[in-house]
């Protein structure tokens, strides 16, 4: 069984993946050919200092998705990453029970 957490990364995934393959054109993929993509366990990501840290890191290995797992990000803190993060993402926010899922491209 799936928490809401984990199905919506599990559709993020996989929207992701199906994306590459449905436009096939080779422009299109001519653009992903050096795709780089990483998983990071943050352990948190509500203080600044670590936010920062986690966006420079995956700015310096030149990722262009990015999975993060255990963000402990509620709705507040998710502008703080909003407002620092130059591309598109995707949050699901943690429970008191589940640590949060982000998706950063």
């Amino acid at each position: 069984m799936y928490s809401n957490t984990g199905v919506c990364f599990l559709i993020a995934v996989t929207c992701f993946f199906a994306s590459l393959f449905l436009f096939s054109s080779s422009s299109f993929l001519s653009m992903y050919h050096n795709l780089h993509i990483g998983s990071l366990n943050i352990n948190g990501g509500r203080n600044a200092v670590k936010r920062a840290t986690v966006l420079s890191y995956i700015i310096q290995k030149g990722l262009g998705v990015t999975f993060l797992q255990e963000t402990h990000i509620d709705s507040v803190n998710q502008v703080d990453w909003e407002k620092e993060w130059a591309g598109d993402f995707i949050f699901s926010n943690g429970t008191n029970v589940s640590a949060g899922v982000a998706v950063l491209f």
